[in-house]
């Protein structure tokens, strides 16, 4: 009854109330209509992100959340439903995207809108801020239609066997036409990806060369994919409009679905569009439609973290509950007579060092581990400590099983306070340089993806010279990947020259086993598909690095801690590690990070959120997380991601022994590639022979097409475990879509396959041949050149934005960040993104500058008649890709650019035949807002591309290692102050570094 009450209120009150009105009333017309299907399945087709698709909240910080449906058949995509549903807005940085049911006149998108250096004078579409308190009120944001901030072009095409698309150069959109016969149908035999649709090329015109596919429309859907070139504001509400410049193919301008150009609903929320449009010369009457979002907060959980460490705000409690204090400062060498058990000394480090850094030489080159050996002469010493951190999301459940990695995740309420937290010991080795006068600065070094703390070891002697101390800990999951075994072969290496206590103390480490082998896994769960647990894995790791910040800061010269390092019997001053009565680094002195790889991405979030942080040199690091996983090539990231995104895939593949055809699952094990040989194929397999994989504990089926020689490759989405049942049928089947074909009643398959044919391990679990084929581990199934693919990464932007650097990385320069400590964002910053990276996309790297204000995108730089993006764009350094064949050398031999020409500047050849940027492009000078030097370099380290640097190698023709850590060290002990080339920097023969102290 009381529903039924509630009801009747509800229709009089609609029936009473004045019809809701919209902005402007839609022309007459018979143009291309914006496409808006709530019913849509399997998700809502309307303009995104859209506030539609929201729903009243008063306990999120902006009133509203994401209105998502949590129905779904697996239990990965209801978890990752459950995580959207919980947002508070949309994506900082994903695509805004808009269908029509009719294609668009792409000539006239591109004539208003490349080229222009993203003038907004006569641009079709826009994007405004339309939050009056907003400090870009009213102002266009720069979008990408088109320009080539995006690039598509992959380096591994086709890393799986059997890809129905071999030959295509991207990952999202068509390149192969299916219409044989040019007939405009979809006719029997056509379909050769199986997705039930007729495919044509994704270009500009017939006809376009392998690296033309179009990124800002998708033809299959006719949908317009306008990507923000620079990152949104957060917890800011934007206007999506689409001008009545826009014109279908017929010429006809674009129509709203409504009677009016915007949905009643959203009216009161675009009136600041009267002004907006008037700034541009345009009015209502020039919109075809128009509609607002309001995007996410992306810091509102760090500044509850981080002031609730510093004693301020809804978390509090746990600057008590994780004071900053060691926890442990480990002995590293065997006792004696006044012999300081905490610390070891350079020079006992650089004896031991020469006899046993020749058994890496397989690593590195001798001369290069001669450098790293002579480099110890300038460390006073090295010492190993730990802290607790607040970790604050579980690994286990109530029970204490295992989670799955997409349900481990942050649980933090930044309003009420409210969060899970678990401490976790995380360890630190410390290198110290010589002739110190007062607390050392001192630079955090982020380890790559996979590794662990070893930096100190290799570059702490190169910061020593310069005078800073280095300090290296895991990133959250990271450590060692050694079993006992190999860790006690290695005590027997060191046991002679005194080191196993350094040993055991430095191989605690944070690495867990995930996959039941005994073995931990290092960066396993890091880069993964589960949006919302990788986004927490970046964002874990950025609170422990501040928690190490606190813990350095807390070393004040006042504060003693409970160890004795001078042998008097009493405690010393915190930080006093050697004993000698003075703070050795932290305290007041500056605190640096920098990285490579991982470490660059770190150290983006950290020197973007973290206020102590006073300069941060990220390399080789990227931003748009979800761009730099679609591209990277990087060993565990390609399997992690895209491996995951394709598979489970099951594939047929030559007999091992004989003849025939074996059925074997590719999967992704956390960050690893496992295959497990399934069944002998009992049958032969004709070409255009339909597969049909069926997961039986959905119910969901795709096709896939059996392709020349038998082979064959299909996938669905799936649970670790689900059961599946392959069948394969004589011939061509009916296409439909989503599934790819229409199985008849009658039809009979030639060969269907519900159980292993072998025994398999995997994770630790047996399972007989006869027994269910399943899927081995969790895959999305989706298929490659898709629009569920597409949407599929659109989304998943929308997961990460609250642990992606893209949303730091303006803190820099750009924007302001503050804490209820009153400290503010001060960061001080070069970013070094390497020419050819594919590991880390460099133009995910370029996006880390851009965002943070070191690229121009709107002034021309008199050198080039260009902007420095421009420039970028134009000669292939955001594509990164030699096989685009832009640049050739003298033997025909594809390479790229150098842009910076550091070899020139040191007066050395490099012996690269490449082509070079006159004048070098060096995008950095002074900073308006923080002081000092900023801007971004992309040196050139091999013709073909890199990633990162090598350690200093001075038996190279040019020593680029060498170059860019005393570049680099060189603006760190000027505090960011100092960035000069000099070819002095090559040699280390600058009068300004000191000359090596004697051998020991």
């Amino acid at each position: 009854m009381r529903h039924a009450l509630l009801g009747l209120l509800v229709l009089a009150a609609a029936c009473g109330a004045p019809e809701a009105r919209g902005l402007w009333p839609t022309p007459e017309g018979s143009g291309a209509q914006v496409r808006w299907d709530v019913t849509a399945k399997p998700l809502p087709e309307l303009p995104f992100p859209n506030d539609f698709a929201t729903r009243y909240d008063p306990s999120s910080p902006s009133k509203r959340r994401l209105d998502v449906s949590l129905v779904a058949k697996t239990d990965w995509e209801r978890s990752t439903r459950e995580g959207l549903d919980q947002l508070d807005g949309f994506s900082t940085y994903a695509p805004v995207t808009v269908a029509f049911d009719r294609p668009l006149d792409l000539e006239s998108l591109i004539s208003r809108h490349q080229g222009d250096d993203y003038a907004p004078r006569n641009d079709a579409v826009f994007v405004f801020d339309v939050s009056p308190d907003s400090p870009d009120f009213c102002q266009p944001m720069p979008l990408d239609l088109g320009e080539g901030n995006f690039p598509l072009t992959l380096e591994a095409r086709a890393p799986y066997p059997n890809d129905p698309e071999p030959l295509a150069q991207q990952l999202l959109f068509e390149e192969r036409e299916e219409d044989r016969n040019h007939d405009g149908k979809l006719d029997l035999g056509e379909d050769l990806d199986m997705d039930g649709v007729l495919d044509h090329p994704n270009l500009r015109f017939p006809g376009d060369g392998p690296f033309s596919t179009l990124g800002w429309y998708e033809r299959e859907t006719n949908t317009l994919i306008m990507k923000p070139v620079l990152p949104l504001r957060e917890r800011t509400t934007y206007a999506a409009v689409i001008t009545r410049r826009v014109l279908d193919e017929t010429g006809r301008p674009v129509r709203s679905p409504f009677p009016y150009v915007n949905h009643a609903e959203q009216t009161k929320t675009l009136e600041p569009l009267n002004e907006c449009l008037a700034r541009q010369g345009l009015a209502l009457e020039d919109v075809a439609f128009t509609w607002a979002f309001t995007t996410q907060n992306t810091s509102a959980d760090f500044q509850a973290v981080r002031d609730g460490l510093y004693g301020v705000g809804p978390m509090q409690r746990l600057a008590e509950q994780f004071p900053a204090e060691l926890t442990q400062l480990y002995p590293v060498r065997e006792p004696g007579q006044g012999v300081n058990v905490r610390i070891i000394p350079g020079a006992a480090m650089y004896q031991a060092a020469k006899d046993l850094l020749p058994l890496l030489q397989s690593l590195a080159s001798k001369e290069a581990l001669d450098g790293i050996v002579e480099s110890i002469r300038f460390v006073d010493f090295y010492a190993v400590f730990s802290f607790d951190s607040p970790q604050f999301f579980p690994r286990e459940d109530a029970s204490g099983a295992t989670l799955p990695l997409y349900r481990q995740t942050w649980q933090v309420d930044p309003v009420t306070g409210a969060a899970f937290v678990r401490p976790e010991k995380v360890t630190v080795l410390l290198t110290v340089p010589k002739n110190r006068k007062g607390p050392a600065p001192v630079a955090i070094l982020g380890h790559g993806y996979t590794s662990f703390k070893v930096d100190p070891l290799l570059l702490g002697g190169y910061f020593a010279r310069h005078g800073i101390a280095s300090v290296g800990m895991e990133a959250v999951g990271h450590g060692l990947p050694f079993s006992p075994v190999e860790i006690d072969a290695a005590r027997g290496l060191v046991s002679s020259k005194g080191l196993v206590p350094f040993l055991n103390a430095v191989v605690n480490h944070r690495a867990i086993d995930l996959d039941g082998d005994k073995l931990p896994d290092s960066g396993g769960d890091f880069f993964t598909t589960f949006v919302f647990h990788t986004r927490d894995m970046v964002r874990q790791s950025t609170v422990d690095f501040m928690q190490l910040v606190r813990v350095l800061r807390s070393f004040d010269g006042r504060r003693r801690w409970k160890y004795d390092t001078s042998g008097d019997g009493a405690p010393d001053l915190a930080g006093d590690f050697d004993g000698d009565g003075q703070v050795d680094v932290g305290g007041p002195a500056p605190i640096h990070m920098t990285g490579g790889s991982l470490g660059g991405i770190l150290s983006t979030m950290v020197g973007g959120s973290e206020p102590q942080i006073d300069l941060a040199l990220p390399f080789s690091g990227g931003a748009g997380l979800i761009d730099l996983g679609a591209r990277s090539v990087h060993g565990g990231v390609l399997e992690a991601i895209t491996l995951r995104m394709l598979g489970p895939l099951l594939v047929t593949l030559p007999a091992e022994q004989g003849d025939g055809l074996e059925l074997w699952e590719y999967v992704a094990s956390l960050n690893k590639l496992e295959t497990r040989k399934l069944a002998r194929v009992p049958v032969a397999l004709n070409e255009s022979d339909t597969a049909v994989l069926t997961n039986l504990k959905t119910g969901e089926y795709r096709c896939a097409r059996v392709q020349a020689g038998g082979r064959l490759r299909a996938a669905i989405s799936s649970d670790q475990g689900d059961a599946l049942r392959l069948q394969v049928f004589s011939g061509v089947l009916p296409p439909k879509t989503p599934e790819g074909c229409v199985v008849p009643d009658d039809a009979v398959p030639a060969w269907t396959q519900e159980t292993l044919d072998f025994d398999a391990r995997y994770h630790g679990v047996d399972f007989k041949a006869g027994t269910p084929l399943i899927a081995f581990d969790t895959g999305l199934g989706l298929r490659r050149q898709s629009p569920e693919l597409r949407r599929t990464l659109e989304l998943a932007q929308l997961g990460v934005d609250r642990g992606d650097p893209i949303n730091f990385a303006p803190n820099f320069e750009r924007r302001h960040l503050e804490y209820g400590t009153g400290e503010v964002v001060k960061t001080r910053s070069i970013v070094l993104n390497v020419i050819g990276d594919m590991d880390v996309p460099i133009a995910s790297g370029a996006s880390i500058a851009r965002a943070a204000g070191f690229i121009e995108l709107r002034q021309k730089d008199p050198r080039y008649g260009a902007t420095v993006n421009r420039v970028l764009i134009d000669r292939g350094v955001l594509e990164g890709v030699e096989r685009t064949h832009r640049y050739q050398d003298a033997k025909g031999r594809d390479v790229l650019m150098d842009v910076e020409n550091f070899s020139q500047a040191a007066g050395k050849d490099d012996g690269f035949d490449v082509p070079r940027l006159s004048p070098p492009l060096r995008a950095v000078g002074q900073s308006p807002r923080v002081g000092g030097v900023t801007g971004a370099i992309f040196p050139l380290v091999t013709p073909t591309g890199h990633h990162g640097f090598d350690p200093p190698n001075p038996a190279s023709k040019f020593d680029v290692g060498g170059f860019l850590v005393n570049l680099l060290g060189r603006y760190g002990s000027s505090g960011g102050e100092t960035f000069d080339i000099e070819p002095c920097l090559a040699d280390s023969s600058c009068a300004w570094l000191p000359p090596p102290p004697p051998v020991p």
